[in-house]
């Protein structure tokens, strides 16, 4: 588990490409909305984390500005930091190597 409870998650906006961009007559849609429950621009606090009798992860998240609670389930808690580092645009460490090379 590499988020824990008092994390914030900075939701960030889309990055954009540098460089050279080609230009089409077909207008593409981007979703700068919300990622999952989460609103780009704003900012959570990682609130709650459960494990449920159905053997899943409840991660609860407050939004920082209105309060507001939101939940979403993950079979593990390695998806549930999977899709946080994802909202958040982070690296996640690779533990299994790193518990690999480890000598005792």
């Amino acid at each position: 588990m590499h988020y824990i409870v008092g994390t914030l998650i900075n939701v960030n906006q889309p990055g954009r490409d540098s460089g050279t961009r080609t230009l089409s007559p077909v207008k593409r849609s981007r979703s700068i909305g919300a990622i999952g429950p989460f609103v780009r621009g704003c900012t959570y606090k990682l609130h709650n984390i459960r494990k449920l009798p159905a053997s899943v992860y409840e991660y609860s998240f407050r939004e920082d500005r209105t309060g507001e609670i939101s939940t979403l389930q993950f079979e593990t808690t390695k998806a549930a930091d999977e899709f946080i580092s994802k909202v958040m645009s982070d690296t996640l460490p690779d533990y299994d190597q790193y518990y690999l090379n480890r000598s005792d």
